[in-house]
């Protein structure tokens, strides 16, 4: 049976409720993204924030498949066409960051000025799926940006995007009232984003350069947005003709917060990723050019703090579920879930994927 009835979307508003109280009360989903490096040869890095919790899963997504949005109403529908690699905190299709085998990247970060359409025409998406959906059915920028009008955002807590290809090109989506605002070209002069709307970054950079210079206004670990900006500005015109691994490391480090909980480094020309958490030593590395990416009811995964060696497996029903039954109680107090939705949420995530 397909997830269209209304305990996905009760189960997914749930689950996003507290990062949105919490968020709003002390700031802590901060994240930050940054593409270092010239054109042919770019890194992305991403800081995941969320003070919380850092567990979540590495998902293999396959190729082939079809998908449907666990929302209700007019649920979207979509061939998956390319396989992925995705970091996720609330089960499978709903990633925070990940990257395809094309080496299309697409991360989210807080906005509180984001908002969504009120009446949303035509198929709809969640906020995470939005993300899932450009990785299955994009190869580059241009390609993600000719897709976004084909479904609509029905969001409950305040993202935007960053997305980027192996060619260097990057963009800027922003979901409003009147759908997703994109910048990108001349639009988008500076490769990074963080949890401010890109205008009102640039601005605050344009200030920086008007009087002089664009040092931190803070102390590591304690940088805002806007700083943290700075930082990953200044980052990309540094490494403009030349970036490394350890590069995308060191600026992640300088945007660090006492909320980072994931740094991850993706490899578009490579297809490589690598990624270290608060709880595991790292970094790891995945290679998407050494995976199959046939399509599975269950995904292959691994948690993202798993043990060095451990091998990409199946996530059966019972550690899906289980990893949900983790996750679930710490927003319990604001959302009202526990242990006795997990099962749910797995089963309308597992239904999802549609195989050949």
């Amino acid at each position: 049976m397909r997830p269209s009835s209304s305990v996905g979307r009760r189960l997914w508003l749930g689950a996003w409720a507290l990062a949105c109280q919490a968020s709003l009360s002390t700031s802590v989903l901060a994240c930050s993204t940054v593409m270092l490096g010239p054109a042919d040869a770019p890194l992305v890095a991403y800081s995941y924030d969320l003070a919380q919790t850092g567990a979540g899963l590495v998902v293999v997504n396959g190729r082939g498949g079809e998908r449907q949005s666990i929302m209700e109403g007019n649920p979207a529908r979509w061939a998956a066409s390319n396989g992925s690699v995705t970091f996720n905190q609330f089960g499978p299709g709903m990633p925070a960051a990940g990257m395809n085998e094309h080496g299309l990247f697409v991360s989210l970060m807080w906005n509180e000025d984001v908002r969504y359409e009120e009446a949303a025409d035509g198929p709809v998406v969640n906020e995470l799926e939005f993300i899932q959906r450009l990785l299955d059915t994009s190869a580059t920028v241009g390609d993600a940006l000719a897709s976004i009008d084909h479904v609509a955002i029905k969001g409950h807590v305040p993202i935007h995007y960053f997305v980027s290809d192996a060619a260097g090109k990057t963009a800027s989506l922003t979901p409003s009232p009147r759908g997703v605002v994109v910048r990108t070209g001349a639009e988008m002069p500076v490769p990074a984003k963080t949890n401010t709307t890109y205008g009102d970054l640039i601005d605050h950079l344009a200030r920086l350069d008007g009087d002089g210079g664009r040092a931190p206004t803070a102390d590591a670990g304690e940088r805002s947005s806007l700083d943290r900006f700075v930082v990953a500005a200044e980052a990309a015109r540094n490494t403009a003709d030349r970036a490394v691994i350890s590069d995308a490391f060191n600026v992640l480090a300088k945007v660090e917060t006492p909320e980072t909980r994931w740094q991850i480094v993706f490899d578009p020309t490579a297809r490589t990723i690598r990624f270290q958490t608060v709880t595991a030593e790292g970094p790891r590395l995945i290679d998407l050019t050494a995976l199959d990416f046939a399509c599975r009811p269950a995904r292959l995964a691994l948690t993202i703090d798993h043990a060095p060696g451990q091998a990409l497996a199946p996530l059966s029903k019972d550690d899906h579920t289980a990893m949900l039954a983790d996750i679930l109680p710490v927003f319990f107090h604001a959302t009202g879930l526990g242990l006795d939705v997990a099962e749910g949420m797995a089963d309308a995530q597992r239904a999802s994927t549609i195989c050949p």
